[in-house]
């Protein structure tokens, strides 16, 4: 891209479709790279997505955070009040609880990854010396 030219919106379905059966075809990618002004690496990933879409799938699922049901957040509510990471064998082995732990158990138990602020939202009373118990203690001494 040149001073003074403008960034061009984002490819339509069809553009990408047509992208994709020409770099499928055999077509030079630079050269469908300039015609459609992106880069050649774009039209090689577009191309990647249709050859090895399982590669691309599970990426996108390890990186999805899925919804606890309310039973499943009871279970793990319990999980943590009662037990120990020692006590699900999880690695590395500890007698409190951390974010790694708490994570770790809710994919042992759940196969499922929760958002961080249910992590933390469960995991809260279970926490010792946590920077909210410091700033508690700070501000009533003043």
């Amino acid at each position: 891209m040149h001073i003074g030219e403008s960034r061009k919106d984002r490819l339509g379905k069809a553009q990408r479709a047509e992208i994709t059966r020409r770099a499928l075809a055999g077509e030079c990618g630079a050269q469908i790279a300039r015609e459609f002004g992106v880069t050649r690496a774009y039209v090689s990933l577009l191309k990647a997505y249709v050859l090895h879409p399982e590669r691309y799938i599970l990426k996108a699922q390890k990186n999805f955070s899925r919804k606890l049901t309310p039973d499943e957040l009871h279970s793990f509510q319990s999980a943590l009040a009662n037990g120990t990471p020692e006590t699900y064998k999880l690695r590395p082995a500890a007698s409190s609880w951390s974010l790694d732990h708490a994570f770790k158990l809710a994919m042992k138990l759940f196969k499922k990854r929760p958002s961080l602020r249910v992590v933390k939202q469960c995991l809260a009373p279970h926490l010792r010396g946590t920077s909210q118990g410091v700033r508690r203690r700070r501000s009533s001494r003043s």
